[in-house]
């Protein structure tokens, strides 16, 4: 695909990452199955395509190369493809709960800061996320924020 095709594929497609707990792997197929129902029913000029990654995948494919879950979590929130400046990810959905840990806590207000709109996914739902708070008295890295709707 030279440069001109990457562009057009680009333009008609919204790349969004998934955020969600490492240890729900085993889920993770069926919550990617309903984020996707669900973002396929918000509107978007015609022709565009949403593509949905995994955190999980995005994880694998980068972590290592970025060094840091600072610079990977703002590789999530706020980097650019290096020729193409768009976007790593159009729009961040937290999913499936409200409660989080320090790296989507990371992606979510890196994110919100930048503009880019974050979605909560829960019991079916899309609702826009408009902060993050710590829980009371829990700095826990796994389930130590909560996401604000």
């Amino acid at each position: 695909m030279d440069q001109a095709d990457q562009q057009k594929a680009y333009q008609t497609a919204k790349k969004v990452f998934l955020a969600h707990p490492k240890d729900c792997d085993g889920e993770l197929p069926g919550i990617t199955v309903q984020v996707q129902a669900a973002i396929e029913k918000l509107p978007r000029p015609a022709g565009v395509r949403v593509i949905l990654y995994s955190g999980r995948d995005d994880y694998d494919a980068c972590f290592k190369a970025l060094g840091s879950w600072d610079a990977w979590t703002t590789n999530v929130a706020t980097g650019v493809h290096p020729t193409t400046r768009r976007p790593n990810y159009d729009v961040i959905v937290v999913a499936p709960q409200a409660v989080i840990g320090r790296a989507t806590k990371d992606i979510v207000e890196k994110a919100l800061k930048a503009g880019k709109p974050v979605l909560l996914f829960t019991r079916g739902k899309l609702a826009r996320v408009r902060g993050v708070e710590t829980r009371a008295g829990d700095a826990d890295f796994k389930a130590g924020w909560a996401v604000l709707v």
